[in-house]
């Protein structure tokens, strides 16, 4: 059976090659696409029952500074988030609708800036998860704060984000108007996010944001010093951790976790969660692969053989970061690929080629996940081909 299994993924991979496309996906197949929009961060996932979740949908259109080397992609002709709606409803089962939205944390390269944002018709901006709205029906939404937006204040987290007050118009229309759901996102849940169907050896573990599970995984605690002021904050630390098991397979998104000095007040959260959901096959590197993130006890831990950088600022990722990545010491085969160039310039042109591939990055993991292959997709083109395919990883390590 292992043999025929095999032999039809290879029979598969053989069609890629000849088509120059990543054929559709269909039951059993968990995919993960990271979206490559140069203006912000998205990802979108669809589960094996055809079940879709999307996390995030930045813009930092027209912010200076390091975002202003960023690229719009494919181009500037669209927004952001109407190119991502459209690569959504190219590669989804159901295009026009998402069944889960959830918001890592509340920073505009997530969820969108005031400068990208223009008037809308519901007494909100649109820009980013708000105009998303425009475009796409959603089912759920989870975030860290609702109803209140209240921790560890108000004023603390619209301080945080330009866009809080009409992203918090938005979820109500689209709990009273537009029939949708909203929840707080629920630290220990294995429920909140999963499959229609049971038939699947599939979940979503919601590991951790701002509470995290203790080693028992039963009770939370606080992430940061109970003894330290909540109002000496960096909204990063509040970042969801999410673990996607499929099988054998596991993929870690934890946002803008931070594990180092640089950012949230020196707190290292990634040596903190890494013991509860390592090791992983694929992991999105944590704050865009900055330099206060993928530290050495956590890279060490999680042994990941893909990592996928959302490149969408110049210093994504930082040339110290890659080098972490690329160094043997560290077990997995760590192979790097990134959704822009963004970083490039930084990182230097001895130093990129350890960047294995560039665009839409898709995990593909096969039906009962015991197997799984990266492809990337041109992200200069409105219709998708592929550029590259990695070999056939095997999940079981």
């Amino acid at each position: 059976m292992k043999r025929r299994v095999f032999t039809i993924i290879l029979f598969l991979a053989g069609l890629v090659a000849a088509a120059q496309t990543l054929p559709a996906w269909q039951k059993g197949y968990f995919d993960i696409h990271h979206i490559a929009i140069g203006k912000g961060e998205c990802q979108f996932l669809i589960f094996p029952d055809g079940t879709t979740m999307m996390i995030d949908c930045g813009d930092m259109t027209g912010v200076g500074r390091g975002w202003a080397h960023s690229r719009a992609l494919p181009d500037s002709t669209l927004s952001p988030t109407q190119w991502a709606a459209r690569y959504v409803d190219a590669f989804s089962p159901t295009p026009g609708r998402i069944d889960y939205f959830a918001l890592s944390h509340f920073h505009a390269d997530h969820m969108g800036h005031p400068s990208a944002s223009r008037p809308g018709p519901y007494g909100y901006r649109l820009c980013g998860i708000t105009e998303l709205g425009e475009y796409e029906k959603i089912g759920t939404f989870v975030d860290r704060g609702y109803p209140s937006y209240d921790f560890p204040s108000v004023e603390r987290v619209e301080s945080q984000c330009g866009m809080m007050k009409d992203y918090k118009l938005f979820i109500a229309r689209q709990v009273n108007v537009c029939g949708a759901k909203a929840e707080r996102f629920e630290v220990g849940s294995r429920k909140q996010f999963g499959t229609k169907e049971g038939k699947w050896d599939f979940e979503v573990w919601n590991v951790a944001s701002g509470l995290m599970l203790t080693a028992g995984g039963r009770k939370t605690r606080p992430m940061y010093k109970e003894t330290e002021n909540p109002d000496k904050f960096d909204e990063n630390m509040f970042s969801h951790v999410l673990l996607f098991r499929y099988g054998d397979f596991k993929y870690f998104s934890g946002g803008d976790l931070c594990g180092s000095r640089g950012s949230a007040f020196g707190r290292d959260y990634e040596s903190q969660v890494a013991p509860l959901v390592a090791p992983c096959n694929v992991l999105k590197a944590n704050h865009h692969g900055y330099r206060d993130a993928t530290n050495p006890n956590f890279l060490w831990q999680m042994a990941p053989d893909v990592i996928v950088v959302d490149a969408v600022e110049a210093s994504h990722p930082r040339l110290e970061t890659a080098a972490r990545i690329a160094d043997p010491m560290y077990p997995g085969k760590r192979q790097l690929y990134a959704t822009s160039e963004a970083g490039r310039a930084k990182m230097g042109e001895d130093a990129w080629p350890v960047v294995k591939g560039v665009g839409h990055i898709v995990i593909r993991v096969y039906e009962g996940g015991g197997s799984y292959q990266v492809f990337v997709l041109d992200a200069t083109s409105g219709d998708y081909p592929l550029m590259h395919q990695s070999e056939i990883f095997m999940s079981r390590r």
